[in-house]
Parts: C-alpha cells; sequence; structure tokens
C-alpha cells in the first residue's frame, strides 16, 4: 500500500466517524437513536454505559475524531508530531475495543452505527500504524518522547 492510499485511507475513515458519531449525537438530543443498519442502537445508546462523566458518549466521540483528524493534519504537515497521532489511535483503540466488548458480553446489544464507528477506529489504528512503520524513516522515534 503506498503512503497515499493510506493517507486516504486514514481520511475516510475519520470522517466518517466524526459523520457517525455526529450523527447519533444529534438523533440522542431528540431521545431517538441512529442506526446505520437496523438493530438496537436505543437499547445501547441509553444504556448507563451510554454516558462517560455525564456526557453523552456519541459527543465525545465526535470530539475526539475531530482532534483526531486535526490532528493527523498537523502530523502529516509537522512530521515529528505523528508518534502523537499513533499514541492517540492506541488510546482511542482501547476506548473502542471496551465499547465493543460492553455491547457484546456486558449489555448483549448490538449497535450498528457504534460498531461501525469502533470498526473504523481500529482500521485506523491498523493504516496509522502500517503508515508509521512503513515509512517511519520520516518520523521520530515513538519512545524518544518518553525520555
Amino acid at each position: 500500500m503506498s503512503q497515499k492510499i493510506a493517507y486516504w485511507i486514514l481520511i475516510i475513515l475519520i470522517v466518517a466517524n466524526v459523520f457517525i458519531a455526529s450523527l447519533s449525537y444529534i438523533a440522542s438530543k431528540s431521545d431517538e437513536a441512529f442506526c446505520v443498519i437496523k438493530s438496537d442502537c436505543s437499547a445501547v445508546q441509553k444504556s448507563t454505559y451510554g454516558e462517560l462523566f455525564g456526557v453523552k458518549v456519541s459527543l465525545l466521540g465526535a470530539m475526539a475524531f475531530i482532534i483526531l483528524l486535526l490532528l493527523y493534519s498537523f502530523a502529516l504537515r509537522y512530521r515529528e508530531i505523528y508518534p502523537l497521532f499513533v499514541l492517540a489511535n492506541v488510546l482511542g483503540t482501547i476506548f473502542s475495543l471496551r465499547f465493543i466488548y460492553l455491547q457484546v458480553y456486558v449489555l448483549k446489544q448490538i449497535c450498528s452505527s457504534c460498531m461501525f464507528i469502533d470498526g473504523f477506529m481500529v482500521l485506523i489504528m491498523v493504516v496509522s500504524w502500517y503508515e508509521f512503520f512503513k515509512y517511519k524513516k520520516d518520523y521520530k522515534s515513538l519512545f524518544s518522547y518518553f525520555r
């Protein structure tokens, strides 16, 4: 995969996540749930896990993906901060895997919108790691930030 293809995949996935998370948040403001594919999104989004620190997870997700998009655009311009983009992806993926676990094993209900967002987050991390290690000569060492 070329660096340009990785770039476009990351941009498309991040923008898609901003869009889906925003639609989910807007729908939650009117006591509805946004579902990409017909599933039980309402039960998942209105569960006790639908909020984190009193804020809707969909709003947190939309804000996080906007920040991720900005961080990626800065990382492309200033290559030395690309490792921070990768670290942000790792953190986002940890949250996504946690939300997938909660849906499957705790709530035993699946929200299609949530699964798309979480699945895209995992793909974003995979592509960003690929891009980072394939073209690492352009970046500082990830561990140099912790010395």
